[in-house]
């Protein structure tokens, strides 16, 4: 690299305005298992005398096959969930049980509330938890600060002189990266709305429903609970997840 394109180089590291951050893929993976011959069905199936059933087809990970976002810090379960009774039922309630949480994890269908909810595990039991898939782990922020610092520290004198000159189409550049970002991410929440579930969800005899639920990262899930209402009673689906027990955690994790 010559030393005017490493100069360039630093310059837009330092100012992080050569290209806005975008998480949003070019091609989200459609919701049906069945649209994308990439992803694994495992069709697992439970269901309740009154003819109310929860298929999970597949769930999708942080930069796994089939995620749609980069970094994602929620997990998707692809669910179809259907009613085969004679009685209208009204779904009222996702959630995941894990032994490594104080509470069940419920589905949202909001970004930011499941980035938040994440966060919170993730400082909670981070001594067990990943942050990522079953096995990824992420580098601490810690090493990025020291090396911008470090960077920072010994070109500061180099580029100085063109700095000033760069100040006007740097800032326009800032705020056409900010502006992408945000649509970015305006895009990221429509498609989660497009895809999850919308509770509470009513569903006629005979009708059956095939969409996303968000959870937050849940380490170690062993089993969905589906809580839904019939005839005026409340009643609950659970389905275990034994081939899950090592989502989300270290190799010597243990509860």
């Amino acid at each position: 690299m010559s030393r005017s394109r490493w100069t360039l180089f630093l310059v837009c590291t330092l100012l992080q305005a050569c290209g806005p951050q975008l998480r949003m893929r070019q091609e989200p993976a459609v919701a049906l298992p069945a649209g994308n011959q990439a992803l694994a069905d495992y069709h697992w199936l439970v269901a309740a005398p009154d003819g109310v059933s929860v298929t999970l087809h597949t769930v999708l990970v942080r930069d796994s096959q089939g995620s749609w976002v980069r970094d994602a810090d929620w997990d998707e379960y692809i669910l179809t969930v259907a009613n085969a009774g004679p009685a209208l039922v009204t779904l009222d309630r996702l959630q995941l049980d894990s032994n490594y949480l104080p509470a069940p994890a419920t589905s949202s269908i909001s970004r930011q509330q499941l980035e938040e909810r994440s966060r919170d595990t993730k400082k909670n039991i981070r001594d067990t938890a990943v942050v990522a898939g079953s096995g990824a782990v992420v580098v601490g922020a810690t090493a990025a600060v020291a090396t911008a610092s470090y960077a920072g520290a010994v070109i500061a004198p180099a580029v100085g002189f063109i700095l000033l000159p760069m100040v006007g189409s740097e800032w326009r550049a800032t705020a056409l990266r900010r502006n992408r970002e945000h649509q970015d991410s305006s895009l990221i929440q429509l498609t989660i709305l497009e895809r999850g579930f919308h509770l509470p969800l009513s569903l006629a005899p005979g009708v059956e429903a095939t969409r996303s639920a968000f959870f937050p990262l849940t380490p170690a899930p062993n089993r969905l609970v589906v809580a839904y209402h019939s005839n005026g009673e409340l009643h609950t689906l659970e389905l275990p997840l034994p081939a899950l027990a090592g989502l989300h955690l270290k190799s010597t994790g243990t509860p």
